[in-house]
Parts: structure tokens; C-alpha cells; sequence
């Protein structure tokens, strides 16, 4: 439920950002955004399903651990791998739709050709 509303809030926050951006810099008057309630709800479906499956992987990763510390210590690679995408984005490479085969990718590769 964290995740879920985490990335909700994100979202939000994303598309706020857009709307800010589209008005105030004259980099961003050249580029179309269309952001309407379909789009949004594919956004709300698409972040329940990657929390969903966050959660799942952690809770399988973490669920023979025997204490506190040695569950986060084993989740530190799901973290990694989670930012990866957005890391791979920021540096400019060019993402094909082979991403979206690959279960944490998709839904940033999806999230980002929606908007």
C-alpha cells in the first residue's frame, strides 16, 4: 500500500511538473503533451501492478531472512536493479520496446511513452 501511494504521488507530482513546464519554459511550448483521464488511469493501473510486483519480489527475497538486518541487506539489490531503468533513461539511450519484456523496465519504458 506504501509503494502504491508512493507512486501515485509521484505521478501526481509528474504530471504536475508537466503542466508547470509546458507553461513556463520555452523548451517544452514546442513539445505536446496529452494528458487526459484514459491516460491517467492506464498511469494508476500500471503503478498498482508494479507495486504489486515490487512487493511480491521483496517479500519472496526477504522472507528467509532471520533478522531485520539481513532482509534489508538482501533487498539492497532489488533497489538497484529498480532505478536501473530510470538510470538508463537519464543518460539518453535509446530504449526499444524489448523492455517491455523485462518485468521491472516495462512499466517506467510504458510510464514514459504515455507521457
Amino acid at each position: 500500500i506504501i509503494g502504491f501511494l508512493s507512486s501515485i504521488i509521484g505521478l501526481i507530482l509528474t504530471i504536475g511538473s508537466i503542466a508547470i513546464a509546458a507553461k513556463m519554459f520555452p523548451l517544452f511550448k514546442a513539445a505536446k503533451f496529452s494528458i487526459n483521464i484514459l491516460t491517467i488511469l492506464v498511469g494508476i493501473l500500471i503503478c498498482i501492478t508494479a507495486s504489486l510486483f515490487i512487493s511480491g519480489v521483496s517479500l519472496a527475497i526477504t522472507s528467509f531472512a532471520k533478522t531485520y538486518k539481513e532482509a534489508q541487506s538482501s533487498c539492497q539489490a532489488l533497489n538497484l536493479i529498480i532505478i536501473a531503468p530510470m538510470m538508463i533513461s537519464i543518460m539518453g539511450v535509446e530504449i526499444n520496446t524489448a523492455y517491455y519484456l523485462i518485468p521491472i523496465a516495462n512499466y517506467t519504458q510504458l510510464l514514459m511513452d504515455i507521457f
